[in-house]
């Protein structure tokens, strides 16, 4: 398989002066109609069907001023042939803030340096009227990973009407980037049973902005792994619950085509954050808790969603 990497030569020359660059914390989607985790029933969705599309239009923020930033901002953009993975772009003024938490989980005191800053706290108003919060993660400059279920109420299986992106969080006035306006979604499955056994496979969303919020952010680079290369490393873990970021560091385990269970600590809200490695690669997306806490579970990018999160990422 032939894969591609960008190269970001500049980032924005605007910065974005009125937003706080300190500390936020949150966790896994937490849905006000019920808790999200693993189950034993079935679920009757295809490996043949595609991706849900949808559109979402929120109202802009009346502090985000991302448009006037990118408009003054210049960059240049090289594709390269490559037998690499989707690589990762870091904001040259934040990389050397980069702090990894160790195997004990701890809250991130500056969510702006990388790759906190490309982690959002995700504030989430479904068409049923339902709201709920989880985490997203860049993965190119208008590009965002999360979970299926953080883009569909599992209970009345309708998607988002619009969602609130925060980068960098400490409350609604104190944070690095807000991004509320026009997006493009699409998930594995709208949950016609709720969140039952099999669900996991297909618990994944991607978010397509209208703005390269990612070439303020940051973003991270994406790897499909082979079985063996997932199980020899440990993998970090960042998300937020109520605003609040903090950081794990686990092993995975039970391995299948689309998922494996990892023994980092989550919390609900932690639902669409990424585990990623220390070159700043995210292999997986956190999705659920197994019924008796025992474990995590997470969606593997494997090659088929590699392949249709390129898609999507450079049409």
């Amino acid at each position: 398989m032939k894969y591609y990497r960008i190269i970001i030569a500049a980032v924005l020359a605007a910065s974005l002066a009125s937003c706080s660059t300190s500390p936020g914390t949150s966790a896994a989607s937490s849905s006000q109609q019920g808790s999200v985790s693993a189950a034993d029933s079935n679920s009757e969705v295809s490996a043949s069907e595609p991706a849900e599309e949808y559109t979402g239009t929120a109202a802009p923020g009346s502090d985000m001023s991302i448009q006037a930033a990118i408009a003054s901002s210049h960059w240049e953009v090289k594709e390269i042939e490559s037998d690499g993975d989707e690589e990762s772009y870091i904001p040259e003024e934040r990389y050397d803030r980069a702090v990894i938490g160790s195997d004990n989980r701890v809250r991130i005191t500056d969510t702006s340096a990388y790759p906190f800053s490309c982690i959002a706290y995700m504030k989430i108003h479904m068409r049923c009227g339902c709201s709920s919060t989880g985490t997203g993660y860049m993965v190119g400059p208008k590009t965002l990973l999360t979970a299926g279920h953080c883009l569909m109420c599992t209970d009345h299986h309708q998607g988002a009407d619009y969602i609130d992106f925060y980068f960098g969080y400490k409350d609604d006035y104190n944070y690095f980037l807000k991004y509320s306006d026009g997006t493009t979604y699409w998930y594995g499955t709208d949950f016609p049973d709720g969140y039952t056994k099999g669900a996991e496979q297909w618990d994944y969303g991607l978010v397509q902005m209208q703005w390269n919020v990612g070439d303020t952010t940051g973003y991270f680079g994406i790897a499909s792994l082979t079985d063996s290369d997932l199980a020899s490393s440990g993998y970090n873990l960042v998300g937020y619950r109520n605003g609040v970021m903090k950081a794990d560091y686990g092993w995975v385990s039970n391995i299948t085509h689309y998922n494996f269970d990892h023994n980092a600590d989550t919390e609900p809200g932690y639902s669409g954050c990424p585990l990623f490695d220390n070159d700043y690669y995210a292999t997986a997306i956190n999705i659920a808790s197994a019924w008796d806490n025992s474990h995590n579970i997470a969606r593997r990018i494997n090659d088929e969603l590699y392949d249709f999160i390129l898609e999507k990422k450079y049409e």
